[in-house]
């Protein structure tokens, strides 16, 4: 009975944690693509720009996959190196994070 009710509750902590985390990786990602989006908007009417710092540091905590397709479908940032390697990078790390996660719950 206590080891059920220990499962139980374990269980029900890591649903709780993923369904957080799968949250903020949608909202995180979405606000990435658009910034992406906005920055070559910006960039086409000489307006006030988002920083690269901005947009790397978005991709750091978790936007990276939807920073990437932002980069491919707004063409932006594709000719700078930094981020032509640092964004793949970051995704690839992240995925590897995340995928370790899930296998250690399981």
């Amino acid at each position: 009975m206590l080891f059920y009710l220990c499962t139980n509750i374990c269980y029900n902590n890591t649903r709780w944690v993923m369904n957080y985390l799968i949250t903020y990786l949608i909202i995180i990602n979405i606000v990435t693509f658009i910034t992406f989006g906005l920055d070559k908007y910006y960039a086409i009417k000489n307006k006030f720009r988002v920083s690269e710092s901005t947009l790397f540091c978005l991709c750091i905590i978790g936007g990276s996959f939807l920073g990437y397709i932002g980069m491919k479908v707004f063409r932006h940032k594709t000719k700078k190196l930094f981020f032509r390697i640092g964004v793949p990078l970051i995704m690839i790390i992240e995925g590897f994070i995340l995928f370790k996660w899930i296998i250690d719950l399981l």
